[in-house]
């Protein structure tokens, strides 16, 4: 195989799938591995040598950690006015 987008073209051609390319690949993995919440943003980005500013913005509110520090806040808050 000469080209990787060839080759990715061609399997996805004998697949019978449409529009697939290096790029709707890559975005799947890095959702998938951000939904599996076993790294962080800075490893995730340097597994995928993709920015943590990119893995921000498209990727993380697909974590089980998006926003875990506000829940803790406003939990911690609850318990001191309940207490």
């Amino acid at each position: 195989m000469g080209s990787i987008k060839t080759g990715i073209h061609r399997a996805a051609e004998r697949a019978g799938l449409d529009g697939v390319t290096p790029h709707v690949l890559k975005h799947t993995a890095i959702t998938w591995a951000v939904m599996s919440g076993h790294a962080d943003v800075e490893e995730w980005a340097e597994f995928f040598d993709t920015s943590p500013e990119t893995i921000r913005r498209h990727y993380w509110h697909h974590s089980p950690r998006h926003q875990a520090r506000a829940v803790e806040a406003i939990e911690r808050r609850g318990q001191q006015l309940c207490g």
